[in-house]
């Protein structure tokens, strides 16, 4: 496959030769000073590096057609996304767009370097946009955030956009995909088996069988049940034992 095509690109026309941070632009008032130098060198080369990771995940040559000049109710977050693939969560995107007027909502998709930000009207996402792209975000340690208006079909795509299974497996090496695995019946003894668990557990500790006691949380999409100890999915990190449902593993 070749390489994404970043001259079509809107962020295409960046020189990164060895010698750009040295070269001084030419300008019958002022040139800049080497302290501007460097910040346009670095901010040039952060954002070369957030699309094309970009482009990469979406198997894609460039953005052309993709993004929206003019201002659109969504905002696609380009170098900020959940799980592996960044260090963003629901609530702390909230926090960074949460002050704007007109913010409805953060959606994200496990595994991808971007997220978006929804607002009533383009006028409103475009307060926004002005105020957090290409600046640092102090809720992410001062990362610099790199912003594009979508379209509606273009978010559609981009948020239910699924990739097909052997492309999956022709990237996940080691990995197999098989539709179907367990039955339904299967699945139903599973989910019998948890809550006969979870009823022995309570009874255990003289606990009521009511909705506080049940530790099924709400990630993104799924309902997740830890046992042992819970995962920290804002921090990355092993947490402790009150979040989790048993010490044991459902027999």
């Amino acid at each position: 496959m070749s390489s994404p095509d970043l001259h079509e690109a809107p962020f295409a026309a960046l020189d990164l030769s060895s010698d750009s941070e040295h070269s001084t632009p030419q300008s019958d008032s002022e040139a800049l000073s080497r302290r501007e130098r460097k910040a346009q060198f670095r901010l040039n080369k952060h954002r070369t590096d957030a699309y094309a990771a970009f482009l990469r995940s979406e198997n894609l040559q460039s953005t052309a057609h993709l993004f929206d000049p003019r201002p659109r109710k969504t905002l696609c977050i380009i170098n900020l996304g959940l799980g592996a693939a960044g260090c963003a969560t629901s609530s702390r995107l909230e926090q960074v767009f949460s002050a704007f007027a007109g913010f409805e909502r953060v959606v994200l998709k496990h595994n991808k370097p971007f997220s978006f930000a929804r607002f009533r009207s383009g006028d409103e996402a475009k307060v926004a946009y002005d105020a957090v792209h290409e600046k640092p975000c102090d809720v992410f340690g001062g990362k610099l955030l790199f912003i594009e208006y979508l379209t509606h079909v273009q978010f559609a795509r981009l948020a239910d956009h699924e990739p097909q299974s052997s492309q999956v497996l022709d990237e996940s090496r080691g990995l197999f995909y098989v539709p179907d695995f367990i039955t339904k019946s299967e699945e139903q003894m599973i989910m019998q088996s948890i809550r006969d668990d979870e009823e022995r557990e309570l009874r255990m500790r003289g606990i009521q069988n009511d909705a506080q006691s049940d530790k099924w949380f709400k990630i993104q999409d799924r309902f997740v049940k830890h046992y042992g100890h819970s995962f920290d999915y804002h921090t990355k990190h092993v947490g402790d034992a009150s979040l989790a449902a048993s010490l044991e593993l459902p027999a």
